[in-house]
């Protein structure tokens, strides 16, 4: 199934399989992490699963891909309107694909990029075309290609400038690819990048308020064990050109990471490895005048994978995540929340409310 962040850290769940991993579902539900509750919202036009979700910056919410039922792949695009609980047809995408990553531009259209042949399975062969999609016309075509090697869990971010950097990410066998790349929607073309200083896949990711991006900890591409990294690199989009800065105090792979309004950034939590290993409860800051980084409190709860949402008071809200106590520990699914005040520092535990009326459920590790 998808999962995708609406505001005040509730989480919509859309598709999937059923727990047999029989036939693809079309249900479609809404979890508030603050009453520890999830409801019946509507259902998708068509059940599908292995789609990606992205929330628009109308609320929306747009799902494209997947496969349907007898393992076809679908190339229906429908859109989910939290406000009226329905989805309806929304155009149709030139090339069939699974897991695809997707970014908005600022002009509102979305880059659909990436993701897999889903019929190749378990082989998973990337898709190479770059599609763009408009959610006013239901429009979808091809743009162009990577100039890199087909790749998969590279990681996608929209620049202050309009353009997108594509970074990271291992090619069909397994191997990192060093070739990073920029999307231009002025020209509609594809330009090579600098390469990061470090390979590194699953990193965290910000924009900070210059402009320029912090990428920060996450784990060796393709290899294991993948012992988390403690290095952290700046990439400039002036240049073109990533540049290393100061390290964590802890190597840390998918901390929750947030951009607070003074321009600092908040990681909070974490692990030392996707695989064996324990849910940290630390957390610190990083400062874009030093280019360095400082410990801050400890969260109320170690959490690896959390979602985060800055409020409006300047505070931050850390919800959910998944946590391992132990290298051979079972691993949990937190629905927990705690905040973050910058000014003292401090993480104080959200209060559930009380759960007597409706069954509870847990929260999906953020993606």
């Amino acid at each position: 199934m998808s999962v995708t962040t609406l505001p005040g850290l509730k989480i919509l769940w859309a598709g999937g399989t059923s727990c047999k991993f029989e036939e693809p579902t079309a249900s479609i539900d809404i979890y508030d992490s603050i009453t520890s509750r999830a409801k019946p919202v509507g259902h998708l036009t068509k059940a599908r699963y292995d789609h990606s979700a992205l929330r628009l910056t109308d609320g929306r919410v747009l799902i494209v891909g997947g496969e349907g039922p007898d393992r076809q792949p679908t190339h229906e695009i429908e859109i989910y309107d939290p406000s009226k609980l329905k989805s309806h047809r929304a155009g149709s995408i030139v090339t069939p694909r699974c897991s695809p990553s997707m970014t908005q531009l600022l002009d509102g259209e979305v880059l659909v990029t990436g993701g897999f042949a889903c019929l190749t399975y378990p082989a998973q062969k990337p898709v190479r075309s770059i599609e763009l999609y408009n959610p006013r016309t239901g429009h979808s075509r091809i743009v162009g290609e990577f100039r890199a090697e087909l790749r998969y869990s590279r990681d996608t971010t929209l620049l202050k400038d309009g353009r997108v950097l594509f970074t990271g990410g291992v090619d069909a066998d397994g191997k990192p690819v060093s070739e990073n790349e920029i999307y231009d929607p002025a020209t509609a073309r594809l330009t090579a990048a600098g390469a990061m200083t470090v390979q590194r896949c699953r990193e965290s990711i910000v924009s900070l308020a210059d402009g320029s991006v912090l990428f920060a900890g996450g784990v060796p591409c393709g290899i294991y064990p993948d012992n988390a990294f403690k290095s952290a690199e700046i990439f400039n989009p002036q240049t073109n050109q990533f540049q290393a800065v100061g390290e964590m105090n802890s190597a840390q792979f998918c901390p929750g990471i947030a951009l607070l309004k003074d321009g600092r950034v908040l990681l909070a939590g974490g692990a030392l490895g996707t695989r064996y290993s324990v849910s940290e409860n630390s957390a610190e800051l990083y400062d874009p005048k030093s280019q360095s980084f400082s410990p801050t409190g400890k969260l109320t709860t170690g959490r690896t994978c959390p979602a985060t949402e800055l409020r409006p008071d300047g505070t931050v809200l850390i919800q959910g995540g998944s946590f391992q106590g132990s290298p051979a520990g079972s691993v949990s699914r937190l629905s927990n929340s705690e905040t973050y005040d910058p000014v003292r520092g401090e993480f104080t535990a959200v209060p559930e409310a009380d759960r007597t009326t409706e069954a509870s459920m847990p929260t999906p590790a953020a993606q």
